[in-house]
């Protein structure tokens, strides 16, 4: 869902370079590291992340997690 969630921001700021991308990703998955932690074990269901999956935006994957 991280990466989904950068992926999806850097979209919008006209970032599509798949290294640029990765490095990203990579960077806020090591500055979110505790966060995500905290999440290992929290129920997460299959509609959950087919919504994820299909999210353009940032309020879109909001709206999937609630």
């Amino acid at each position: 869902m991280v990466d989904k969630n950068v992926e999806v921001q850097l979209k919008a700021l006209g970032v599509t370079d798949p290294g640029v991308v990765a490095k990203r990703r990579d960077e806020m998955r090591a500055s979110m590291k505790e966060d995500i932690d905290k999440c290992i074990g929290k129920r997460v269901t299959d509609s959950m992340i087919s919504c994820v999956k299909r999210a353009e935006n940032a309020e879109q994957i909001d709206k999937c997690l609630r």
